[in-house]
């Protein structure tokens, strides 16, 4: 619509000084209106991808915003708001899903479930062939905020922590699971070794190069691909399958916040990715320096 005003603005600019004016020598400005808009483009169009490249995808939140524990969440849906859970924020949409570009099913479907996943692209929820996740932009983010009401109960912040890659192990040939370990070795506020509520299983972190931070990607944490969980995990299987007594060590599951994750990474082979950066760097020096970003820091639980 802007360029379709724009030219009809030119035209009729040329067709004034030229053909009524008899050759105006104003009519230049024809030409002038022309420029002025495709350098605004550009301009604006170069502001979006920066916003985009440079975003770290998480919001910085007020000590004042009222917190809400799951329970609570839960019996509000069932009163009729219309609450999700977004990262560590409680979003209301307040009759947003009915401006929602994706259409409304993908937000009424998750009232009071964590919807960060698919915001942020790491998951579709329909199968479909052909159908992609979607990357939200840095302008999607800039509505999200406008929609916080609270926070999750101990999760009141969002931190940035560095980490390095202390351990490698081979889940398949292009899959393996990585332990990123804090380098000062302090413990961070709510990272758990397992989740036991749903709403955390599709928990991210985003994780980027200390060096270049637009190399950036969202993980999910996998705590069950831990050496340890995995293995009880199994020998608990096994036992079923045979018809065994299940035995499990619950121990696995309990505990502080600890100083390290276990994130999984498939790598796709792409030369700039920062999968294939990871799986690159931890072959040749298992010591790599990364940084996570941790939705689940700060506050106390």
């Amino acid at each position: 619509m802007l360029l379709i005003g724009t030219v009809t603005a030119s035209t009729g600019i040329l067709h004034y000084f030229d053909d009524i004016l008899m050759g105006d020598r104003r009519n230049v400005l024809s030409m002038v209106n022309l420029i002025v808009f495709v350098v605004l483009v550009a301009i604006f169009e170069a502001i979006y991808r920066c916003r985009n490249k440079y975003a770290k995808g998480h919001i910085r939140t007020s000590a004042m915003l009222e917190s809400f524990t799951c329970e609570q969440i839960d019996a509000a849906v069932k009163t009729g708001r219309k609450l999700v859970i977004f990262d560590n924020l409680v979003l209301d949409l307040n009759g947003y899903e009915r401006n929602h570009p994706g259409g409304k099913f993908n937000l009424i479907h998750n009232l009071g479930r964590d919807i960060s996943k698919f915001f942020f692209g790491g998951y579709n929820l329909v199968n479909v062939k052909g159908k992609h996740p979607k990357h939200h932009s840095q302008a999607a983010l800039d509505i999200v905020k406008t929609m916080i009401v609270g926070v999750i109960e101990g999760q009141k912040e969002v931190a940035d922590h560095l980490f390095k890659i202390v351990k490698r192990r081979a889940v398949t040939d292009n899959t393996c699971t990585f332990t990123f370990k804090k380098i000062d070795g302090e413990r961070v506020t709510n990272l758990r070794r397992w989740y036991n509520d749903p709403r955390m299983i599709g928990r991210h972190f985003l994780v980027y190069g200390d060096q270049n931070r637009r190399v950036k990607r969202q993980y999910t944490i996998c705590s069950a691909m831990g050496s340890e969980i995995r293995q009880a995990l199994l020998a608990l299987a096994e036992s079923v399958v045979r018809g065994g007594v299940p035995k499990f060590d619950e121990k696995l599951l309990e505990g502080p916040s600890q100083d390290q994750i276990d994130l999984t990474l498939k790598t796709y082979g792409v030369k700039r990715g920062l999968a294939t950066r990871i799986h690159s760097a931890a072959g040749s020096h298992p010591h790599s320096s990364k940084k996570a970003i941790s939705p689940l820091t700060s506050g106390e639980e």
